[in-house]
């Protein structure tokens, strides 16, 4: 099933809302098209979200009220999600390197010990430690 997470964000604010015009206007679009989106959301999810009147005034049904619950970490995950990968790279990575045959060698030193150590001697922002395991 696709859902336009989108359009969850518009369900969202006009549940809190609970009006379609002031719903709206904070989402910089007209009632009308509110309408349609959410409209558009429930056939997706296949079950009435709201409950409408011809004054703008809604209820939120059941099925709605379950959907709003479950998708506010939804919203949480994909913005958090939308951070990460805007986020900045690190500044500096350690890079180890070895000639082939090595990984016997390094598996016997515990990398992630080494790695810790090293952070804690050079505490810069930004350093990014990796341990991978080696093949006995």
């Amino acid at each position: 099933m696709d859902l336009d997470l989108g359009l969850v964000a518009n369900f969202l604010v006009l549940v809190e809302e609970m009006h379609y015009g002031r719903a709206a206007v904070r989402l910089h679009m007209s009632s009308s098209a509110l309408t349609k989106r959410v409209q558009r959301l429930e056939r997706q999810l296949g079950v009435p979200l709201v409950e409408r009147d011809s004054t703008g005034v809604l209820a939120v049904t059941s099925a709605g009220r379950r959907f709003a619950i479950a998708a506010e970490p939804l919203m949480a995950q994909a913005v958090a999600a939308r951070e990460s990968a805007r986020a900045a790279p690190a500044r500096y990575t350690l890079r180890v390197g070895m000639p082939a045959g090595g990984g016997a060698i390094l598996g016997q030193f515990d990398m992630t010990r080494i790695a810790r150590t090293s952070a804690v001697a050079s505490p810069r922002p930004g350093w990014c430690f990796r341990t991978f395991p080696f093949p006995s």
